[in-house]
């Protein structure tokens, strides 16, 4: 499911809220691999290390703005993520963030 989902999302625009496929396959009918880009550390981790583990207003905003982006990308796509939460979102680039996991979309 999580390889669908990743190739419909990334078909339409190179700039995306979504973690790229770098490779994908099966082995021996038993296993099926997903190889997505690096990404950094999800906001969960990087809230950790602001004081209070809360983010400053600004980056709070900004950060607010693009996991809200993700979310209607998902759901222009016809999904919808049932576990939504900091853990899930990972930083890519300086001030980009994106989604990391999808295995609880339907």
């Amino acid at each position: 499911m999580e390889i669908d989902i990743l190739k419909r999302v990334n078909n339409e625009r190179k700039e995306s809220h979504f973690a790229k496929i770098v490779d994908r396959g099966k082995k021996e009918e038993l296993f099926v691999f997903l190889v997505m880009e690096l990404v950094g550390p999800s906001l969960a981790d990087l809230k950790d290390l602001c004081p209070k583990r809360i983010f400053p207003i600004a980056t709070g905003l900004g950060v607010a703005k693009q996991c809200l982006e993700a979310i209607e990308d998902l759901h222009k796509h016809g999904f919808i993520h049932r576990d939504l939460k900091p853990a899930n979102y990972a930083r890519v680039r300086e001030k980009s963030a994106m989604w990391s996991t999808f295995w609880i979309s339907e």
